[in-house]
């Protein structure tokens, strides 16, 4: 995991697990590139696990603006904490239409019990872009 003995002692991470903290980086990449605690999977405490922020081009160091929980990036309703969804059926802060279906991902959301994005939208209204 590209941390040394010592710097494993030092840090509390343990020396035959590559990612302590479980959250899909690597301890050393953790201290040497990301500058996160590779001993907290959310070193932001925001609601999402550093890997899943790095991996979708967040700052898992930040809680603010379109880094943090309630940023929209894609500007597709749905808020990172809420594209992340526990990990579960994810869905890219960066692309607002994820299943390229021409419906913004936060609006197929409205008035649904999250568990990923689903062809739905609010009762009496067509789930289908218009045609206009």
């Amino acid at each position: 995991d590209n941390l040394s003995n010592d710097m494993e002692a030092s840090e509390h991470t343990k020396p035959l697990v590559a990612d302590t903290d479980g959250d899909g980086l690597n301890d050393g990449d953790e201290y040497n590139i990301y500058g996160t605690d590779p001993t907290n999977p959310d070193h932001d405490e925001d609601g999402m696990p550093d890997g899943w922020e790095v991996a979708h081009d967040l700052d898992p160091k930040s809680t603010s603006g379109n880094d943090g929980a309630s940023g929209d990036p894609d500007g597709d309703g749905l808020l990172n904490l809420n594209e992340y969804n526990g990990g579960n059926n994810s869905t890219d802060p960066h692309n607002p239409d994820c299943d390229a279906d021409g419906m913004k991902d936060g609006y197929q959301m409205v008035g649904v019990a999250w568990g990923g994005p689903v062809d739905a939208a609010p009762s009496g209204q067509s789930s289908k872009p218009s045609s206009r």
